[in-house]
């Protein structure tokens, strides 16, 4: 693990909740890569959710992953897209809940359930949100300022 790593999130264990946490984030991250005004997030862990979507509860673990995560998210929300949370039960032989497990365990140990090595596809946090952050910051200030205008 290479914290100094453009593609390093912030997890420095891997588990079920960090791979999670980290398939949110890098949903996030290619949503600063498009242009969509709706998306719908889907997710199983009401906690690992929760913490990104409402910002609630001061993480125990995870902290820095967590943090990328809210970061990530406000500043797709900032961009304009619109994120819908919809919680699906988990182990329901949900199709889409089961293939996001299915790269949960290839992002956690490298390896797809026959065995074989997968290296999943990452996007550059650093480079990402250093590009799309002052962007998405100056259209919020322009926002603001009409808005005060506006009253």
């Amino acid at each position: 693990m290479d914290i100094a790593s453009d593609y390093f999130l912030g997890a420095r264990k891997l588990t079920n909740h960090t791979a999670e946490i980290s398939g949110m984030c890098m949903a996030f991250l290619l949503l600063l890569t498009v242009r969509l005004h709706h998306v719908a997030i889907y997710y199983d862990a009401e906690t690992d959710a929760a913490m990104l979507k409402d910002d609630t509860g001061e993480p125990a673990e995870n902290q820095a992953i967590i943090s990328v995560g809210r970061e990530l998210r406000r500043l797709v929300e900032l961009n304009g897209t619109v994120l819908h949370w919809v919680k699906v039960k988990g182990h329901s032989a949900d199709t889409i809940n089961d293939k996001a497990d299915e790269l949960a365990t290839i992002g956690m140990h490298g390896k797809d359930q026959h065995g074989r090595t997968r290296q999943p596809r990452q996007l550059k946090y650093k480079q990402i949100v250093s590009h799309h952050y002052d962007k998405a910051e100056e259209r919020r200030q322009a926002e603001m300022r009409e808005t005060e205008q506006d009253e």
